[in-house]
């Protein structure tokens, strides 16, 4: 699905409708609207849950089938498609299970046409197998879902990530998602879904804050086989994806990237001219012909008797393909298979997964998702449970959301997969089709036959009948969503929902809640409450509770501290709700934690420790007696606990956490690449028992400056971590220090340090790198150029590989001289004959190339019988006559010399 900023509005169109936008293009205008403008999501964090829009669905148009009945190579056992999200990412993702690959096709490509599946290279048609890939069919998989592509960062050019869901007919397979990097469909890794006894994870996608949804099912090995109890979501680890997207190809092994949050429960509700009280409790028989013992009480999702209006829980049998708008309120589901079980569209009472709901029959299924305690608020708010709501489902005959699906035999229909795209935006692949002839040229207002294929929903149809098996249908429908915005509140609460985990029973967790006036104006916080509880579990805590009612003025807030204490090991959940001048309606912050018992710690610890040796991620130095230590150690320090020497259990696990730190020295009881892991738990159980912080421990406590998990001087913390070495930064405990570039100081993996952190100055802006052709002789002191080594850099204007005067480059690089040319570094200068300048190398430069004129046209040497001046000049020749002297000039010599001597001769009279 395409990518919504929660944040911002949409352009507005002249009938005030926001405009939607293509991940290729921009905002534009379609049928309803759809989109705001691309959002720039980096990590998967509690998003501001203050709306901006509010959609809803006001019906579908379809347009047609494209491809229509075509068999293109990747439509035998077609499982599901998506599409690029990446503004340079023009490709469709495909998955099928025929060879299980997963397909790249640019959009350039006529879906209609016969492709071959091929390697990646280039931009064209390619294949990824799942068999390429060891680590996926080793863990049991042999079956791709309905995939769906998200990015993080679609202005950042990387592509983002294909997210498909696994699905392995091994009862030791449990769901999963593979992630591959696109355009090139590298496998990222692969993560399990989280969710005891879920072995079938038909399609995932995102809503538009970066969220992973699916349904989730049991045993695969009948019709019967997904829960009916909705739909599940799953914060990721984008952090984590991006760094091993690193790691190239193949390099990841499995981890764990999806955290399970919430889940979506889909229902209905019951029209209010609803009559039926029971409903048949078995399948493919007309409501009308249920028996008396076939039927059921209908309950509400309260487990009362349903009335009009109420919300009653739906399980959808069989989903094969989902996707969220762009806007990310709505979820359409493509339910089926190939049997005819739910062509009746019949509702089945199912409880024996503990809770009473009904399976509905096949086609789409369009949901409004919000929370359960936030009406109207979108269900990516934060963890905690959500509510669908159909507003509407498909027909198979007409106009609308049509989906023409003729299950059983002889035609054995089957749905596989479902897109949200807008292919309405300009910009956007057109698919040529047999859609209305009343679709219009925007520019010309002429007709287009045929017309392109637009709309935003695309739904996938195999038809599996015996006479042309496997032949693909893709059908589209343009959805209208119309949405209006809504001001921001002039209140903001944060966080605007809380998971305390797991907290150990007797001891206690707190979080503070901070009301914001963000507005311009007074608001009066009215009441604060939490629910009524037999005990104390949840309660507001400090001195510093505001009391009711109190005037907030403008940028002022008040902070509500909550303290979650369990008593009991059980789930626990409630809301805090505030009461403003700002609305009736109270604000509410949904609240949820878990107590558990250090019993059940220390089994989850060991249940780590055995599955990080079962996966080779944590090894023995002598196989089954270093892992019996850790039990050992565990057991002893559960026995502590159980005696009430607090302080004891507290040295004990402080031991346990030094044998497991995952460090070589000194030799631990396990090591390996999920030791670390083992060292968080540990030190997590330590805090929740109220133990002393230890250094090493990850934790920073008092009397600590910092802690990076080792008893290592020299890195940033020091051994005893009572010190923040200099040189370093030690900014999150847990995790190493790092060196701070630009202090002076040379630490850590600095090379250099010239004392700032720009590039280009002999130090790189990391300080891990000398830059080439600097010499950095002093921390905190520029670094200078080395002339003579025949690069230029910095402030150097030549270097001809020495530093030699009159050469044409100076001693110190920085010059020029006159006369040369110093046309490439590292290369000796030149003179410049005819400049009228002698220089070193020539022998003479009488200002013109010319031969003969004394000097040689290159100015290498004086040609014979020519004298040239030392300097520079025009050359004279050697042999050249003296100067005639002319008989008049000789006359009025003589006569000069007679004029004197008679002058001479009358002084003498």
């Amino acid at each position: 699905m395409s990518q919504l900023s929660p944040g911002s509005h949409g352009d507005s169109s002249s009938d005030g409708k926001s405009l939607p936008r293509h991940p290729l293009t921009g905002p534009v205008r379609c049928s309803g609207v759809l989109l705001a403008l691309v959002i720039l999501f980096a990590s998967a964090v509690a998003p501001d849950a203050r709306a901006t829009e509010l959609c809803e669905y006001e019906g579908a148009t379809y347009l047609g089938n494209h491809p229509k009945e075509k068999r293109p190579g990747w439509h035998k056992d077609f499982q599901g498609m998506t599409h690029g999200e990446d503004t340079n990412d023009s490709n469709w993702y495909i998955s099928q299970h025929t060879g299980n690959v997963l397909w790249r096709v640019p959009f350039s490509v006529n879906l209609a046409q016969d492709i071959q599946c091929g390697p990646i290279t280039g931009s064209g048609v390619g294949c990824r197998a799942m068999a390429d890939h060891s680590m996926l069919t080793d863990a049991g998989y042999n079956h791709f879902g309905d995939p769906d592509h998200y990015d993080p960062d679609p202005l950042g050019g990387d592509g983002g990530f294909v997210f498909v869901p696994l699905e392995g007919f091994d009862a030791d397979a449990p769901g999963a998602v593979a992630v591959y990097a696109t355009p090139s469909l590298d496998l990222v890794g692969f993560s399990v879904a989280q969710l005891d006894g879920a072995r079938h994870m038909p399609w995932v996608s995102f809503d538009n804050r970066g969220y992973l949804y699916s349904s989730m099912g049991g045993s695969p090995s009948n019709s019967d086989f997904l829960d009916p109890r909705g739909v599940y979501r799953w914060e990721v680890d984008w952090a984590r994806l991006r760094a091993n997207a690193a790691n190239g190809p193949g390099g990841n092994d499995n981890f764990d990237f999806l955290r399970l949050v919430g889940k979506v429960e889909l229902g209905v509700e019951l029209p209010g001219d609803f009559s039926h009280s029971v409903v048949c409790t078995r399948l493919q028989v007309p409501l009308a012909g249920c028996s008396a013992d076939s039927r059921e009480p209908i309950l509400n999702a309260a487990g009362g008797g349903a009335s009009p209006g109420d919300f009653v829980p739906l399980g959808l049998r069989t989903p094969q393909g989902a996707d969220f708008s762009d806007d990310g309120r709505f979820l359409f589901i493509l339910n089926g298979t190939f049997s005819d079980h739910c062509q009746y569209g019949l509702l089945e009472r199912v409880d024996s997964v503990g809770v009473t709901a009904f399976l509905d029959g096949c086609g789409i299924h369009v949901f409004e998702v919000t929370n359960v305690d936030m009406p109207g608020q979108l269900c990516s708010a934060g963890p905690g449970d959500c509510r669908g709501r159909r507003v509407a489902k498909s027909h198979g005959s007409g106009s609308g959301l049509r989906y023409q699906y003729s299950p059983g035999f002889p035609f054995y229909g089957e749905p596989e997969g479902l897109d949200w795209f807008d292919l309405d935006a300009p910009g956007a692949p057109n698919i040529p089709g047999t859609t209305p002839a009343s679709c219009l040229d925007p520019d010309t207002g002429a007709t287009l036959d045929p017309c392109p294929v637009g709309g935003q929903l695309h739904a996938v149809l195999l038809d599996n009948n015996s006479g042309n098996n496997d032949e693909i249908f893709i059908k589209h429908y343009r959805v209208d969503l119309r949405c209006r915005d809504v001001p921001d509140r002039e209140l903001s609460v944060a966080p605007e929902s809380h998971d305390f985990e797991e907290v150990l029973v007797g001891s206690s967790r707190s979080v503070t809640v901070i009301v914001r006036n963000t507005g311009e104006a007074r608001i009066v916080l009215e009441q604060f409450s939490l629910p009524p509880l037999t005990d104390t579990t949840f309660e507001f805590v400090g001195k510093g509770l505001p009391t009711v009612p109190e005037t907030i003025v403008p940028g002022a807030a008040v902070f509500l501290t909550i303290r979650f204490a369990p008593q009991v090991e059980q789930r626990f959940s409630t809301v805090v709700r505030i009461k403003t001048s700002l609305s009736t309606v109270p604000l509410l912050v949904p609240l949820a934690g878990e107590g558990v018992g250090f019993a059940a710690q220390a089994r989850s610890l060991i249940e780590g420790l055995d599955n990080g040796l079962d996966r080779q991620e944590l090894s023995d130095d002598q196989p089954n007696q270093s892992s019996s230590a850790f039990r050992a150690l565990l057991q002893q320090a559960e026995d502590t606990v159980e005696q009430g020497a607090i302080a004891d259990a507290c040295d004990q696990l402080a031991d346990t956490l030094r044998r497991v730190d995952g460090l070589p020295v000194p030799a631990d009881l396990v090591s390996g690449p999920a030791a670390l892991q083992l060292v968080d738990e540990i030190a997590l159980f330590r805090e929740r028992l109220g133990c002393p912080f230890l250094c090493a421990d990850g934790l920073r406590g008092d009397g600590e400056a910092c802690d990076d998990r080792n008893l290592v001087s020299g890195d940033g913390c020091s051994a005893d971590c009572s010190l923040n070495e200099s040189g370093f930064a030690c900014a999150t405990p847990g995790f190493p220090c790092v060196s701070v570039c630009g202090d002076g100081l040379v630490v850590g993996l600095e090379d250099c340090d010239d004392g700032n952190t720009d590039d280009g100055d002999g130090c790189s802006a990391s300080c891990e790198t000398t830059e080439n052709g600097f010499a950095c002789l002093q921390p905190g002191l520029p670094c200078v150029e080395i002339c003579g080594d025949g690069m230029i850099v910095g402030d150097e204007s030549c270097d001809d590989g020495n530093t030699e005067d009159l050469d044409g480059c100076s001693g110190d690089c920085r010059v020029r001289e006159a006369g040369f040319t110093c046309e490439a570094p590292g290369v000796a200068c030149e003179p410049i004959c005819a400049d009228g300048t002698v220089v070193a190398g020539e022998a003479c430069d009488d200002g013109n190339t010319t031969a003969g004129d004394g000097c040689a046209g290159d100015c290498s040497a004086v040609e014979e019988d020519f004298v040239c001046p030392p300097d520079g000049g025009a050359c004279l020749s050697s042999l050249a006559p003296a100067p005639a002297i002319s008989m008049l000039a000789l006359a009025l010599a003589l006569f000069a010399i007679a004029a004197i001597a008679a002058s001479s001769l009358r002084r003498r009279a």
